[in-house]
């Protein structure tokens, strides 16, 4: 795992730099509405998020996720990123923790919310570690929304094992979407549904929400929204960027 100090100059220079950041933007409205599609139905007592990454530098779910929770629980390996979210998100409780070793008593959460945190891991021990800690602190019958860097996508793989290629931060290990069942059925996790999402080609879009930084965002989303389409054809495995799944304890 990446040390926390790390982390901490990263999210720094992501902070300092000041940014509105469409594509993060972009990123925060699908995660969103993929917590609200999977994790609608009775509010719960407490929720969990993973890492707060998102939630420091844009808005992030932690809004959608107060409408479902009475309280609303994240962790960050940084303390900087804990401390900017938090100023966001005062009524919410976080904390500076690992997801390998949660800070939580049993069975504390009826839900959690793993969004690209366990794919920033170093092993698949580590992600083996991180699921048994999620799956600990759940509550019986508790569910999990987990999500990975979709291995599946070739451009995706690519960009991991091509050492010349180099992503914005650290990219751990990964999983295609085929792995990522059998990984979650082999931590104890019964698996209810699997998904994928974000098509847009990120080689291409990232690089071009940034030469429109400062224009309205609404009209470039609402294009890159277009490649959600692709999650309707056969091929959505191999476009999408992310892949994920709800499962129940």
């Amino acid at each position: 795992m990446k040390s926390a100090e790390y982390w901490d100059r990263l999210a720094q220079k992501f902070i300092d730099r000041g940014h509105r950041d469409i594509w993060r933007r972009y990123s925060d409205e699908l995660n969103a509405e993929l917590v609200a599609r999977y994790l609608k139905g009775a509010r719960v007592e407490r929720v969990l998020k993973t890492d707060l990454f998102d939630e420091a530098l844009v808005t992030g779910v932690a809004g959608v996720l107060s409408a479902l929770a009475i309280e609303v629980h994240g962790i960050d390996i940084s303390s900087v990123i804990v401390e900017t979210a938090a100023r966001q998100y005062p009524g919410a409780y976080f904390q500076a923790a690992s997801v390998t070793q949660l800070p939580f008593p049993d069975g504390y959460f009826q839900a959690v919310v793993s969004l690209s945190t366990l794919d920033q891991l170093e092993s698949f021990d580590e992600i083996r570690q991180g699921l048994s800690e999620i799956r600990r602190v759940l509550a019986p019958g508790g569910r999990l929304l987990v999500s990975f860097d979709n291995l599946s996508n070739p451009l995706i793989a690519v960009r991991k094992t091509l050492p010349f290629v180099r992503a914005p931060y650290f990219m751990g290990e990964s999983v295609t979407v085929l792995r990522l069942e059998e990984l979650l059925r082999a931590t104890g996790f019964g698996v209810e549904e699997k998904f994928t999402y974000m098509h847009a080609p990120r080689a291409i879009a990232i690089p071009v929400c940034r030469m429109l930084e400062h224009r309205p965002y609404g009209p470039v989303i609402a294009k890159l929204r277009l490649f959600e389409k692709l999650d309707h054809l056969p091929t959505r495995n191999w476009t999408a960027n992310y892949c994920g799944a709800l499962v129940r304890k």
